[in-house]
This record gives C-alpha cells, structure tokens and sequence, in this order.
C-alpha cells in the first residue's frame, strides 16, 4: 500500500479514534470517519504492546494487514483506523482476510 493511501500521523489517529464512528468483530474493531475534501482512502492499522510484546513481530502483523487492503477500493472518501484484536493471532490468513472484507463492506459511503 503507497504512503498517500496511509494515516501516518499519532494526531490523525486520535482524531479518527475521538471522533469517528466504529464497527467491529472478532479479529478487528475498526474507527472510520467519511470525508468530502479528498477522493482517496485513507487507512492506519494499530497493534497493540500487550497483544504482540516484541517490535517485529506488531510490524510483521501490519504488514500482514496492509496487504491484505491493497485490493480494496481506493477511490472511497474515508478515513479507516484498523486495531487488532486478540483472535488474529489464532485464525489463519484467509480467515483474517474475510473477516476484513465483511467489516469493510459495513462501512456505509
């Protein structure tokens, strides 16, 4: 996924958090926030320290998560704040991935 389709920043993430409505189920719970100044999507995905205690491994679950987005829609008006939860850890790729999907296709546009 390109930097331009990212929440890189901590204030977008507390805003997004403090502000946006949310959905969630098993393996994610999901802040989303509808935009009308910009045409793209725009996502974060959080790890927590006491779901994955070392570094690369909350990095590899990222990286696992951010590619799992690269075929979604990518001209959707939102802002998206994807946390883990703690059954991603037991359930498989392809499990975690339609589960992503579903929540996703709830996000009313």
């Amino acid at each position: 996924m390109e930097k331009k389709y990212r929440l890189l920043k901590n204030h977008h993430f507390k805003y997004l958090i403090n502000e946006g409505k949310s959905i969630s189920n098993g393996q994610f719970f999901i802040y989303y926030m509808n935009r009308v100044d910009f045409e793209t999507i725009r996502v974060g995905v959080s790890v927590g320290k006491k779901l994955v205690r070392f570094a690369f491994a909350r990095n590899k679950i990222k990286r696992q998560v951010r590619g799992m987005l690269v075929d979604i829609k990518k001209d959707w008006p939102v802002d998206i704040v994807i946390m883990i939860r703690k059954n991603y850890l037991s359930n498989t790729y392809e499990e975690n991935l339609s589960s992503l999907l579903h929540l996703l296709m709830k996000i009313p546009l």
